[in-house]
């Protein structure tokens, strides 16, 4: 009984830490696309000003 405890208390601990470590990436992932699309917005507005000042 109390090998299978800590069998489920680590199973439940290992689903936590993988749980953490899905939500680390996935911030870290909306942080570097919203970066990326700013970056893109940015050169879209520069390009349009260099071609209405042509």
């Amino acid at each position: 009984m109390n090998k299978n405890l800590k069998i489920k208390r680590h199973y439940i601990n290992t689903i936590s830490i993988e749980e953490i470590l899905k939500d680390i990436i996935n911030w870290q992932l909306d942080n570097k696309i919203n970066e990326l699309y700013n970056q893109q917005q940015a050169d879209i507005v520069a390009s349009n000003n260099i071609e209405g000042s042509n």
